[in-house]
């Protein structure tokens, strides 16, 4: 009963706050910003060079944006990629010498982004290796790299015997990182502290399972409302060190890009700057963004551009209706239309398949109803300066 009442009260405040709150206009040109970018990458980045292995989160990103004109880029990838993972005989090793969880879950995002085959690549099963990990490389793993794990594992539950017991241990690993009742950090150990980027992954890969567990629910809650007060309110864009950053920014808009467009009413300043607009106050002539660290002089930084196309991508799919970032459902019902020329699209797999726990599309449901309710009753949310 106490769940039933739950959603009704969640269903009327998403009402009340879709009437309560305006939006404000958008003043930069995402998509514009998102076909400058990827100009960048085809054009200047890897004009000369090819991708191949370590370029995966742009490779991901462009295989994510839908556009064709960077199919070549992405057959170079794979087959430079799949050249070097067979060179080095099926595995990606850490500092130690012992299997990367994050190396396999990496490549295993980007291969699936580009509709291939995880599970024979290069003679070796990209998929096998992530689900029969060791429990220490989760624990010794980043909450990123958990996150994006859980990602593979809701993909491929149907080819996973153990997913639902995986998906547990994930996410209860997650949440051993939720910290001083606030958000997340990157790794547990002395140094933990709540992290703007991790907090922002960490949403990434539990905000399909609210219902998993009120600790969940909790965390959850109080990791948005961290983010919002991360925002800047002189340019829109998420600090991180005390300053505005476009990394932060990026994963933020990620991760609302996730939950729906009513999570980007929470990040509008008093003036009116967006998310969007403070990511793009760190764009380039090239099209490539720069990491303030080092100043706009230093040009277009490799890393934040490849989070900011990740970010635009992300965005872009949102606004275009198509699934989330991670969501790689997509893929499936093409397959479904191409092979079988039939009308009925296969339903989402987090609805068909046998859920965690509580996991379950009400508990995102009534996730986006909590965001609702806050960004209709929190025009007054503290905001930093700079």
């Amino acid at each position: 009963m106490k769940k039933i009442i739950s959603m009704v009260l969640a269903v009327a405040v998403m009402v009340c706050a879709t009437s309560v709150f305006a939006k404000a206009e958008e003043r930069n040109n995402p998509k514009e910003a998102m076909q400058k970018t990827i100009s960048y990458a085809s054009d200047v980045l890897f004009a000369d060079d090819e991708p191949t292995y370590m370029d995966e989160w742009y490779i991901f990103a462009l295989a994510r944006s839908g556009d064709g004109s960077v199919q070549d880029l992405l057959d170079a990838y794979y087959s430079n990629a799949e050249e070097d993972f067979i060179a080095r005989e099926g595995k990606y090793t850490d500092y130690s010498g012992a299997d990367s969880l994050g190396e396999y879950v990496r490549v295993a995002l980007t291969l699936t982004a580009m509709d291939r085959n995880i599970s024979d690549f290069g003679g070796y099963d990209l998929l096998d290796k992530i689900i029969k990990a060791d429990s220490s490389a989760y624990e010794q793993s980043s909450t990123s790299t958990l996150s994006y794990a859980l990602k593979i594992i809701e993909f491929y539950e149907d080819e996973i015997q153990n997913a639902n017991e995986l998906k547990s241990i994930i996410i209860d690993e997650i949440m051993m990182r939720y910290i001083d009742d606030m958000g997340f950090t990157y790794m547990l150990g002395e140094w933990a502290a709540v992290d703007v980027d991790t907090t922002a992954q960490a949403i990434q890969g539990l905000a399909f399972y609210y219902g998993y567990s009120d600790e969940v629910a909790n965390a959850l809650e109080n990791s948005f409302l961290y983010l919002g007060e991360q925002q800047n309110s002189e340019d829109g864009a998420i600090m991180s060190w005390g300053a505005s950053n476009p990394s932060s920014t990026a994963q933020v808009i990620i991760t609302a890009s996730l939950i729906g467009e009513q999570a980007f009413d929470y990040f509008i300043t008093d003036n009116g700057d967006t998310l969007i607009d403070g990511l793009l106050v760190f764009e380039l002539e090239d099209g490539g963004y720069y990491e303030p660290y080092y100043g706009a002089d230093a040009g277009s930084d490799y890393f934040t551009t490849s989070q900011v196309l990740q970010a635009l991508v992300a965005y872009d799919r949102m606004i275009s209706g198509k699934t989330d970032l991670f969501d790689f459902s997509d893929l499936e019902e093409e397959m479904v239309l191409t092979e079988t020329n039939v009308t009925t699209l296969k339903p989402d797999l987090i609805d068909e398949s046998p859920k965690t726990n509580d996991t379950s599309t009400i508990g995102f449901i009534v996730l986006i109803s909590m965001i609702s309710f806050v960004v209709a009753f929190s025009a007054g949310k503290p905001n930093n300066e700079k």
